[in-house]
């Protein structure tokens, strides 16, 4: 079984030529993956906007994604800490069905600090699969176990999520707060599916989610991913001074039009 397979049910060898080389084939299959990312799941800027406690889970359609492709969804700024989720911004299927990748865009990448003139850095605190708080194994990027606010232990999604978090472009790999590890950090193009160094992701934070399919132990997709990120830049006047004098999301005033002291 697969992310595919739980959506369309095949009948006699029309499997056969979906799974195959031809083109005709390979337009199937893209069309079924924008169906997956447009029908599957309608929720994300909702679900994100609303609180934990009055979120309606949804029944389990199979492969499930956040949201629809929505050309008009904002990237939002961070100053200090937040808790959000993010807009998938890329999705690719590869392991004959059996793995989604997700690029999940959480906030802009701010600029320097006004009061010491150091760059603005981001932290991602904790992340958390339906609301609950993945703890990852020693390498930092695969899932261990969640625990949920009642400190209750799940293994589920144990080696079948891992999320690849970046702070500021494709080439700025970090791990979440409290891990380290011996294995390298690599840039993001060089683990999503058909990413070249040309996918730079210039001044974003984002993350890159795998996940494997496993009908057994409930992954069949994505769920809520939300993401506590903490921002260095949380000075009243530096995120008013970064606010006002950025020309990329904010109002682009002339840093000689500001009085500061």
């Amino acid at each position: 079984m697969s992310f595919i397979d739980d959506i369309i049910d095949f009948a006699g060898g029309a499997l056969d030529w979906y799974t195959g080389d031809s083109m005709g084939a390979q337009l199937a299959r893209t069309a079924t993956l924008g169906y997956v990312l447009n029908q599957t799941n309608k929720s994300l800027n909702k679900e994100n906007s609303a609180p934990a406690a009055t979120r309606t889970p949804e029944p389990d359609r199979g492969a499930r994604l956040q949201i629809n492709p929505d050309p008009n969804a904002k990237i939002p700024i961070v100053y200090g800490t937040a808790h959000l989720g993010g807009i998938i911004t890329d999705a690719a299927l590869t392991n004959s069905n059996k793995t989604m990748w997700y690029c999940i865009t959480i906030c802009e990448k701010t600029g320097v600090k006004l009061s010491d003139s150091g760059a603005s850095d981001f932290i991602f605190e904790d992340i958390f699969y339906n609301d609950n708080r993945i703890v990852f194994k020693s390498d930092g990027r695969t899932a261990n176990y969640m625990v949920d606010k009642d400190s209750n232990i799940d293994y589920s999604i144990q080696d079948l999520v891992k999320v690849y978090c970046y702070k500021g472009n494709s080439s700025s790999p970090t791990l979440p707060d409290n891990y380290s590890s011996t294995d390298p950090l690599v840039a993001a193009y060089t683990l999503f599916p058909n990413w070249t160094i040309s996918h730079s992701m210039t001044d974003l934070v984002f993350a890159l989610v795998r996940v494997d399919y496993n009908r057994e132990k409930g992954v069949v997709g994505l769920p809520d991913i939300r993401f506590q990120i903490t921002n260095t830049m949380n000075q009243p006047g530096d995120c008013l001074y970064d606010y006002m004098t950025n020309t990329r999301y904010g109002a682009g005033i002339p840093p000689a039009e500001i009085y500061s002291s």
